[in-house]
């Protein structure tokens, strides 16, 4: 029998029809025959580019507003894209397999939502039917915009994405990602429009963001960093014209500059420049505070460490932990998607802070620290996020390193998160690598299809794990995750993806 020819165009062909096993098929045969993965990663956003957009993010439906979800494909590159310096050679395109795996599910999704595509948003029943049309293109590309000078240009695309005029935002961009030394300011400029679109509160809200659009705006700024920018058009083409789709949310940004205004006045380049970890106290009273606190309490709790003259990193740190913490501490696997959600944004703005030393990220501590008090505040109505206690365990403290993490990826795959995370925090309790645990972790993480949110989790958690100041807090990260992995409502626990993975590379998945 003549060998299978694998095709990058068979590919493409595939993801327009949705199939997805095919077209992971292909992706993992181009692979496997020495095709680079960036070269094969540009052909599948190049496919599914033009079909990720939507003409909103809210519809009427029988007369109420409901939303319409966020493109997850590019938060499913980068989750997955992150995963592979954790894993060994062997294992290390599994996460990307995943993210093949979902794409052809991800494609226009208003036309899911409207029963006329199917995919991930139509669920199970929405792989068994013909394709009636190919997907829907709502927002046509677009030629640059170059009237101005470069800055000039900067300042009306900030201007375009605020006030949420998607052509004009979107063609300023075109034409300045042409410009010599401008890929680092229009990275930072859309990030800070991703994280300033936050809504105010999600009490008594049909339609909210949850922080998508800054996690889509990392995401591209990770993917066109390893696929280059000059690679990059359609990668932009999806992210970029999202950023200002209704519905908009910028009463936060609104509220928090007015705070930053008046309580700190002329002291935020000061603020700015400081270096200084939080006490040992500082963190434990910050941590408590933006879970149990009052939203004011928050705002103070942020304001006076900020006037004694501590980082804005190592105050988002300390929040950063207090969310991993809460969610170490859940027990119902209804109970992990918006304070998930909630971290996914920490782990945005963080990056964010790290990387650019925007003159605005004080306002962005601000947006952190009440986004996580008010999802807290909401959460305490649900009896699924309450944290709780461990019960009695079968794993033990006497047990080997090697042993624990039997027990830890045994507990994952048996979806028993009280058991996964008694064996990470008495492995944490050892000298044993750290190094070997976040491999397990993320080799638990790569096997899960169907859910970009949990390669994203894990990616980010790791992330955060490994770049906080709040060293004697950072166990929570690991915790956390445990508990995502092992206890999180799945949309799927099926092998599917893994086995097929399996079959081309000649590894077994467990």
């Amino acid at each position: 029998m003549a060998k299978k020819q694998y095709s990058g165009t068979t590919m493409s062909g595939y993801v327009l029809q949705a199939k997805h096993r095919d077209a992971t098929d292909e992706f993992c045969g181009l692979l496997r025959e020495g095709e680079s993965l960036r070269d094969v990663m540009q052909q599948a956003i190049d496919a599914s580019a033009p079909y990720l957009n939507v003409p909103a993010h809210i519809r009427s439906k029988n007369g109420e507003p409901a939303l319409v979800n966020y493109d997850h494909t590019v938060l499913a590159w980068r989750g997955s894209l992150r995963l592979t310096r954790y894993l060994p050679p062997s294992q290390q395109m599994l996460p990307m397999a995943q993210a093949m795996w979902y794409v052809p599910q991800g494609l226009d999704v208003w036309g899911q939502v409207h029963g006329k595509f199917p995919g991930h948003y139509m669920g199970k029943n929405g792989y068994d039917f013909p394709i009636p049309h190919p997907p829907n293109i709502y927002f046509p590309d677009q030629e640059p915009l170059r009237d101005g000078s470069p800055q000039e240009r900067l300042d009306g695309m900030a201007d375009a994405l605020l006030r949420g005029d998607r052509v004009e935002g979107y063609r300023l961009f075109l034409g300045l990602a042409d410009e010599p030394g401008y890929q680092a300011k229009l990275e930072d400029a859309i990030l800070m429009a991703g994280i300033f679109e936050m809504q105010e509160t999600i009490f008594n809200r049909r339609t909210r963001s949850t922080g998508h659009k800054a996690l889509r705006a990392r995401a591209m700024v990770e993917i066109g960093q390893f696929l280059g920018w000059e690679n990059s058009h359609n990668l932009h083409w999806s992210v970029v014209p999202d950023i200002p789709t209704a519905p908009l949310f910028y009463e936060l940004y609104d509220y928090v500059s007015s705070i930053c205004s008046q309580r700190l006045k002329d002291t935020i380049p000061t603020i700015l420049r400081s270096r200084r970890h939080l006490s040992e106290e500082e963190i434990e009273r910050t941590m408590t505070r933006v879970i149990e606190g009052s939203r004011e309490e928050v705002i103070n709790q942020v304001t006076g460490l900020l006037q004694s003259g501590k980082s804005v990193i190592a105050i988002a740190d300390a929040l950063t932990a207090a969310c991993q913490k809460w969610m170490a501490q859940i027990e119902s696997p209804n109970g992990f998607f918006m304070p998930g959600h909630v971290h996914d944004y920490l782990n945005v703005v963080n990056f964010w802070m790290r990387t650019y030393k925007s003159p605005h990220v004080v306002k962005a501590l601000y947006h952190e620290a009440i986004f996580i008090n008010d999802v807290a505040a909401f959460a305490r109505q649900f009896p699924a996020t309450t944290p709780v206690d461990l019960p009695p365990l079968n794993v033990r403290e006497d047990m080997s390193s090697e042993e624990l993490l039997r027990r830890l990826a045994a507990a994952i795959s048996a979806q028993n998160g009280r058991e996964a995370v008694a064996a990470t925090t008495y492995y944490l309790q050892t000298r044993a690598s750290r190094a070997r645990l976040l491999t397990v972790l993320a080799q638990e993480a790569s096997l899960f299809q169907n859910d970009p949110h949990i390669q994203r989790f894990c990616g980010s958690t790791i992330e955060e794990y490994e770049q906080t100041t709040a060293k004697s807090q950072r166990h929570w990260a690991l915790i956390a995750l445990t508990n995502y992995l092992a206890g999180s409502s799945k949309r799927s626990t099926a092998l599917d993806c893994a086995e097929l993975y399996g079959e081309h590379f000649h590894r077994p998945i467990k």
